[in-house]
């Protein structure tokens, strides 16, 4: 009888275990530094990813590429950003969305390599915070935050140049919004609520004219959330009040509801990015050391 109980003791020790393991793997941490989070996405191929952020005490935007387990040399442009950028892989382009310093105008720009980028795109709205990017069903979709109301806004384009179908949301927020697509084609977009701080989530199969789901959960943020998805699952990850813990939730029900929570060891100093691509998912951030560090490493794709 005491090795039964024994062995079962043990079984319940590992299953907790599991269960409550980081799914942030082991960071690697860049030497460049920045105030806001990276930008990450993959190589359609899945073979690299590209990570973009703006430069400490410049603004510049800076890009650089991890290949088959090796990082290019580092690009930097001549754009500046006042927030984090967004990074999308769109019709075999990689795609960069910011906020221009001083006058506070969406850009979107295009790159074949991730070095050498043009086609600039210089959009009459404005946002104060980092702005979302997504792809679904041949549309290259921008989400942000308006300037003055606070208003979740949304356009979509078929070429990154020409934008259009913008729907304006009646939710606020005072950090840039987070948008995904399911394999299925579904929108999903998550905020931090203008009043109460808590994470919200909605989605859409019409680009946003109408929407469901709208779910407001208990948990909250001062940053912008991110999402990710993993074929018709999705993640959502945040940065935690008061101690900076990067915080990760799942939807099973394509956005509906979302549980599993797992909290990491990993902080950030502003809401943390991340990707996927073929069932391998990343996490960027800049961490919280006093250089506030850019940091990359995988994460546990939801399941």
């Amino acid at each position: 009888m005491r090795k039964l109980i024994l062995v079962t003791f043990l079984c319940l020790t590992i299953i907790s275990a599991r269960s409550n393991a980081d799914v942030v793997g082991a960071p690697f941490t860049l030497g460049e530094t920045s105030d806001f989070s990276p930008a990450i996405v993959f190589f359609s191929s899945g073979t690299g990813y590209l990570l973009a952020w703006t430069g400490t005490g410049n603004l510049n935007l800076n890009f650089q590429i991890h290949s088959k387990g090796t990082w290019g040399p580092k690009t930097v442009s001549a754009e500046r950003s006042a927030a984090a950028p967004a990074l999308a892989y769109f019709n075999g382009r990689f795609i960069v969305a910011w906020i221009g310093v001083g006058n506070l105008q969406l850009n979107v720009m295009q790159s074949q390599d991730g070095v050498n980028w043009t086609s600039k795109a210089t959009l009459a709205d404005t946002s104060a915070s980092a702005p979302a990017l997504t792809v679904s069903n041949g549309l290259l979709y921008v989400a942000w935050r308006g300037v003055g109301n606070n208003q979740l806004n949304v356009m979509s384009s078929l070429d990154g140049q020409s934008w259009q179908n913008k729907v304006t949301l009646p939710a606020t927020t005072t950090s840039g919004p987070a948008i995904t697509s399911l394999s299925n084609g579904l929108l999903i977009m998550a905020w931090r609520d203008a009043g109460s701080n808590q994470l919200r989530v909605i989605r859409s199969n019409t680009g946003f004219k109408t929407v469901s789901g709208n779910n407001t959960l208990k948990d909250t943020t001062l940053s912008r959330p991110a999402l990710l998805s993993s074929g018709v699952l999705a993640g959502l990850v945040w940065q935690g009040v008061g101690n900076n813990l990067v915080n990760v939730l799942v939807s099973k029900d394509h956005g509906y509801s979302w549980g599993g929570k797992n909290t990491s060891a990993q902080t950030s100093t502003d809401g943390p990015a991340v990707a996927a691509v073929a069932g391998t998912c990343m996490i960027a951030w800049s961490g919280t050391d006093v250089q506030r560090h850019v940091n990359v490493a995988s994460l546990t794709c939801p399941q």
